[in-house]
This record gives structure tokens, sequence and C-alpha cells, in this order.
């Protein structure tokens, strides 16, 4: 089951800048079972999993952007209030977003950004799982597993429209791979 919503607002506040504002809501309610018959090694590796979720997304947003000193400088501040609930685990975030851009001639511009952004596991990453594709490969779900939070800090300088020097700073929060 799923269900979603958003309402997004935008005016301006004066002639160089633009206020926006908006909420989006998701909704999803899911199910799983997995049943494994091991008839090879009598039985040894059977197993009969099932697990369910209901996932509650809610974000409000708010941004301010424009231009200013003749559009020279070009600026963009958006902030997105968050709560996540999924079964028994819930938390709130709070992800801003910035942006400045000088342009000091067509041929030199400097640029700084950064954004604080969170990226969900996906549906099968979160299923209590496990399959075996050899006697050495094992893929294993995880319910438990959290959003990752990514910071991210960047200084960007282009010259001649052509090229980019970028510096880069990353932090993630709750880092998640597979093998």
């Amino acid at each position: 089951d799923r269900f979603n919503f958003s309402a997004d607002w935008g005016f301006p506040l004066w002639k160089t800048a633009r206020f926006s504002l908006g909420a989006t809501y998701a909704y999803s309610k899911t199910g799983n079972r997995q049943k494994n018959a091991d008839i090879l090694n009598g039985g040894a590796g059977s197993f009969d999993i099932s697990s369910s979720n209901d996932e509650h997304t809610a974000n409000g947003y708010a941004g301010l952007s424009g231009t200013l000193f003749k559009q020279k400088l070009s600026y963009y501040f958006h902030m997105i209030g968050q709560y996540y609930k999924i079964n028994d685990y819930e938390c709130g975030a709070v992800l801003p977003t910035a942006s400045l851009t000088y342009v000091f001639t067509p041929k030199h511009i400097m640029m700084l950004q950064y954004s604080k952004t969170r990226q969900f596991p996906s549906y099968w990453e979160k299923q209590e799982y496990e399959q075996r594709s050899d006697e050495y490969t094992v893929s294993i779900g995880n319910p438990d597993l959290r959003p990752m939070d990514y910071n991210i800090l960047q200084g960007i300088y282009v010259f001649n429209n052509r090229y980019t020097f970028t510096v880069s700073y990353y932090r993630v929060n709750n880092f998640i791979t597979g093998q």
C-alpha cells in the first residue's frame, strides 16, 4: 500500500528574490514472506521468514533565492524539517541547503555550497532474509538499518566557463554498504 501527498507554493518577495514553501507526506505499508526448502542438504538451510513495514515520511520546507549586486551574487537557502517513522523506529532531522555563486567576470566564477541530505535504505535492504548464492557468497538483509546522513561542503572555481576546480568535504553518518 502506498500514499503520497505534496503541496508547493512560491511567490516573489521583491524584484530579485523569491520565497518558497511546501510540504510532502509519504506512507507505505509492505509485507514480505520468504520460504526456502533446502532439499539437497536434508533441510539444514531451510527457513520461513515474514516481515512487514509501516513507513511514514513527512517533510516541511521553506526556501529563499535571489540575486544581489546587479546579479553578480546569486544565493539559495533552503531548510527541510523531516519526520521519519518505520515500525518502532522514529527520528526527526533538520536538513539545510545553502549556495552562493559570485560572478567576478564571465571567465571567473566562484561557488560555495553546503547541503545535508538523507538517504533511506531500500526496501530489500531492510528485509530480514539470508540468501546463499554459493558456498562463499551470502546476502543478509537487516531490518535495523537506519537512514544515512550526508553533510557535503564544496568550494568550486570555474574558469572560462570550461574548467572547474573543486574542493569537497563529505561526512556520512550511518553509512550502508553491501559486498
